[in-house]
């Protein structure tokens, strides 16, 4: 646990930590970016060769369809000197739904009154999952996020106990 992106940062520098988790002070905003044309080829070159290697046990590997869009969050640390960051959330259950709604024409709508919803840092404890990116380990990006309503008793159980 650490209070800002940046001191994640300086740990991965001094100790090469590459996982970390950050309460926000504040979500700032939510919203639904669409991909790009040009990111669908390459998308789709991973996934073939994906699909191409053989497996030995198990079921056939089935395909994964290309995300058509980022659910991005803005959001600020803990610490008063640390900016704003924006980034790109990495929520499979955010995907599904998106996916599920195809042919909703509210579908945009709902997704993002899902993500407010869940990041909610007045009715929930917030808690935002930073790694590294495997092929740029000194760029942390935003692999998930747990927040589960907010405590009733402030004296039970807490992760900063």
């Amino acid at each position: 646990m650490v209070e800002s992106l940046e001191a994640l940062k300086e740990r991965q520098k001094a100790d090469g930590t590459s996982l970390g988790i950050i309460v926000p002070r504040d979500i700032l905003d939510c919203s639904i970016e669409k991909r790009p044309e040009s990111k669908r080829a390459e998308w789709m070159r991973r996934e073939r060769a994906r699909l191409a290697q053989e497996r030995l046990f198990g079921d056939p590997v089935k395909p994964l369809d290309f995300p058509e869009v980022e659910f991005t969050v803005k959001w600020a640390c803990q610490s008063d000197q640390c900016p704003t960051h924006t980034m790109h959330l990495l929520h499979w259950g955010l995907h599904e739904l998106y996916r599920r709604l195809q042919s909703d024409p509210d579908r945009n709508s709902k997704v993002i009154e899902k993500m407010q919803s869940e990041l909610d840092e007045g009715n929930r404890d917030v808690f935002l999952f930073l790694g590294n990116f495997r092929g740029v380990m000194y760029n942390f990006g935003l692999m998930d996020s747990y927040s589960p309503p907010k405590r009733k008793d402030p004296d039970q159980f807490s992760l900063f106990s």
